[in-house]
């Protein structure tokens, strides 16, 4: 029984570790869906935490701002800031290459 204990432990803080290293939460594993429709675009979805500042960006590409104009000043990268289920990578233009080159694409 202690070898039960022991390995379910272990288990465990492996499974916390790993969660840890993706930045999820044991409760976020089962949230329920926190994606939202976007009012002005229905084929805009996206995390729930990310609507507000999506509305203002597709308000003015909907105004006829390009998207080269806004991306500019912003990164995409607030869409997913405070969603906990998403991890987000920054390659640089030479790693892309590598991987490419590696993948043979």
């Amino acid at each position: 029984m202690d070898d039960l204990k022991s390995f379910s432990s272990q288990m465990d803080s492996w499974i916390d570790s790993v969660l840890d290293n993706l930045n999820w939460t044991r409760e976020g594993l089962f949230k329920t869906d926190t994606n939202r429709q976007c009012p002005i675009n229905v084929g805009h979805v996206m995390d729930s935490t990310a609507l507000e500042h999506h509305l203002q960006y597709c308000a003015l590409i909907t105004a006829g701002y390009s998207k080269e104009e806004l991306d500019k000043d912003q990164s995409s990268k607030f869409f997913y800031e405070r969603a906990s289920e998403v991890c987000t990578i920054d390659l640089d233009d030479q790693t892309i290459q590598n991987i490419l080159m590696s993948t043979g694409a």
